[in-house]
């Protein structure tokens, strides 16, 4: 080899891995961690959407979120976090289901910023990355 084809290697393995690091940096925004419900008191004059069981059968996740008080799990693209969450049995506290993209952006659209009520509970639903 020659000296000047070493230094290319090193040269190009470093390019690689910069190129990792950013993508992964700008997928972690999009994807990943978690949602939890929390009790709130409602805000006068604040927006709230009451519950149906309609919004439970649209959204399943809401339905462990608000009742169950379990964690949802976002969707990710890294294969370490799929892994992670592979046994969810082992997880107390934590939904079996984990959202889609699209379940994620509708869940979204739903939920922000409102305080949720049902049976008399009222819940605010926040999402947790990491």
């Amino acid at each position: 080899m020659w000296p000047h084809s070493r230094r290319a290697l090193r040269l190009l393995s470093l390019a690689v891995l910069v190129l990792i690091i950013a993508i992964t940096f700008l997928l972690y925004p999009l994807y990943g961690g978690y949602y939890l419900a929390s009790s709130v008191e409602p805000v006068a004059g604040g927006q709230v959407l009451h519950l149906t069981e309609d919004n439970f059968r649209a959204h399943p996740a809401l339905h462990d979120l608000v009742v169950e008080k379990e964690k949802v799990r976002r969707p990710s693209p890294f294969l370490s976090s799929r892994i992670m969450w592979q046994d969810e049995s082992v997880m107390d506290g934590w939904s079996a289901h984990v959202l889609t993209r699209l379940e994620d952006q509708a869940l979204l659209r739903m939920t922000a910023p409102m305080v949720l009520e049902y049976e008399g509970s009222y819940v605010s639903i926040a999402v947790v990355r990491g």
